[in-house]
């Protein structure tokens, strides 16, 4: 993954931080284990970060301004931290741990900082080789969480010219529940399904979409499903969505399909969080 984000920093022109997260008791333990103070300890950690960094990316790939921090918290803290103090704008992790430098994202720290963490969050499959990006999907529903991904999702097709395919998928309410809004439900199935193609048709136009090349889905199956078929059958290579409460396209976040889809994306998964209602 350390590749993979010198390649996203450089296509940018964006500085980019390597985080390693040492927690301030490992630190102590080793330090009564074998005798090594706290500075030497951060010492020979950066060591080993400036060597994996080295060997990760090659000398033409990697951006102009590198930086290095070892923070002594637990991992999802220490980058939930960082990335609160404004001066990043992404974080980029990969979706499972292994070696030195990937440790962070063992167990569940990468849904943690993607559910939690202020700025847009990239979670990189392991194997996932830097690429321009060529197909962007981005899933929707006519929520706000969906605005605010929507928007970056635009932004990210416009910076590497990539078609933007635009995404929404809905299975019908099993008989006996509730309609979900607070207006009289549709008489029957068709005009349901009729009321919410319309519904996401008003929703889109409220986006500029310039001259990008773009593309609109709609499918009557369940989401994730539908999101993970579209993948393969669009050749997506960047997956950006949206979350915050426990609502539309959010929901994916929260329930068993989508931390499937969270923890072992099929391609490159940004998450973006909705910025709190003021």
């Amino acid at each position: 993954r350390i590749r993979y984000a010198a390649h996203l920093a450089r296509d940018l022109d964006q500085p980019m931080t390597i985080v390693h997260c040492l927690e301030t008791d490992l630190v102590d333990k080793l330090w009564s284990i074998v005798g090594r103070n706290r500075q030497t300890v951060r010492r020979d950690v950066r060591a080993k970060m400036e060597t994996a960094y080295r060997q990760a990316v090659p000398t033409d790939e990697r951006p102009e301004n590198v930086t290095f921090e070892i923070s002594e918290k637990d991992a999802v803290s220490g980058i939930l931290d960082l990335a609160d103090t404004g001066e990043f704008s992404m974080v980029v992790m990969g979706a499972t741990g292994r070696g030195a430098l990937e440790n962070l994202t063992l167990g569940s720290t990468g849904d943690a900082v993607a559910r939690s963490c202020g700025i847009p969050t990239l979670i990189v499959p392991a194997g996932s080789a830097p690429t321009e990006f060529e197909h962007v999907l981005a899933p929707v529903d006519d929520s706000r969480e969906s605005s605010v991904s929507l928007e970056k999702a635009i932004k990210l097709a416009e910076t590497w010219g990539a078609k933007l395919i635009i995404h929404h998928a809905f299975v019908l309410p099993a008989a006996g529940h509730l309609h979900p809004t607070d207006e009289a439900p549709p008489d029957g199935i068709e005009e349901l399904e009729e009321s919410r193609w319309d519904s996401m048709e008003t929703f889109l136009e409220a986006f500029d979409f310039g001259d990008l090349e773009t593309q609109t889905i709609f499918r009557l199956e369940n989401p994730y499903h539908s999101i993970v078929d579209a993948i393969e059958d669009y050749d997506i290579d960047l997956l950006v969505m949206g979350t915050r409460a426990e609502r539309g396209v959010a929901r994916l976040i929260h329930g068993s399909n989508a931390s499937k889809l969270l923890r072992k994306p099929p391609v490159p998964l940004m998450i973006v969080k909705q910025p709190p209602v003021e």
